[in-house]
């Protein structure tokens, strides 16, 4: 009979009996208890018994026992926390200057920060006028900030969404692969107007009028960009 032990509590064991002699297909399953992160390292104390046969009038014998040495680690992927859902610029004028928006990401501790991805960030904005960074690795437990900007070089609106692809970083040393999470989304709202545009004739013709008579003087707003993303005349 062979029965098995382990100090670490992340590793399932099963012995076996009844090997006969001879016979050397008999398995101890060492299976790794995956429903957290953290170390499978350790030691798998092996007992050996020799079993007397049935009816011989002999008793069973403790043997000397064996140990086998276990490495290996379970890894929680990363978890992703973004603070803000929605960033709104406001309705400005083309031309002036939007501060940026900061979205701030947090790779979320599971269980243990030494047996989890990194979070890396890629992001794709629906809209020209939107543009934003990314986060390359962003270890467990830390923050940072994925900087969001808007153009106001041109009038136009500046909603849209930011997809956010989502990526759990092996760590180099764990010998895993990459895995995609399922993408994020911030919402940018927000609007770029062009001001007002006067078009006016640079000469006017009385000629010669009676008393009383009225002349128009004819003013245009001249569209720079687009007549629904612009300032009115008055």
């Amino acid at each position: 009979a062979v029965s098995a032990a382990s100090a670490n509590g992340k590793l399932s064991l099963a012995g076996l009996s009844g090997l006969v002699a001879g016979d050397t297909a008999g398995t101890v399953e060492v299976a790794a208890v995956t429903t957290s992160a953290g170390s499978l390292a350790g030691t798998v104390n092996l007992g050996f018994t020799s079993l007397a046969k049935a009816n011989t009038g002999l008793t069973d014998t403790a043997l000397t026992g064996g140990s086998v040495s276990v490495t290996g680690a379970v890894y929680d992927f990363a978890t992703a926390g973004v603070a803000s859902q929605t960033f709104a610029f406001g309705n400005v004028h083309v031309g002036d200057t939007l501060a940026t928006r900061n979205a701030s990401f947090t790779n979320t501790v599971v269980t243990s920060d030494t047996y989890q991805d990194a979070l890396r960030v890629l992001s794709a904005a629906g809209n020209a006028k939107i543009s934003a960074a990314n986060l390359s690795s962003l270890a467990a437990g830390a923050t940072a900030d994925l900087a969001v900007t808007a153009s106001t070089a041109t009038a136009g609106s500046l909603a849209g969404n930011l997809t956010l692809g989502l990526t759990s970083k092996a760590l180099g040393a764990s010998g895993l692969a990459d895995a995609a999470l399922a993408n994020g989304v911030v919402a940018v709202t927000g609007a770029a107007y062009d001001l007002a545009t006067a078009s006016v004739a640079s000469t006017l013709t009385l000629n010669n009028v009676r008393t009383g008579a009225l002349t128009n003087v004819s003013v245009g707003n001249t569209v720079t960009t687009s007549a629904a993303f612009q300032d009115s005349l008055d």
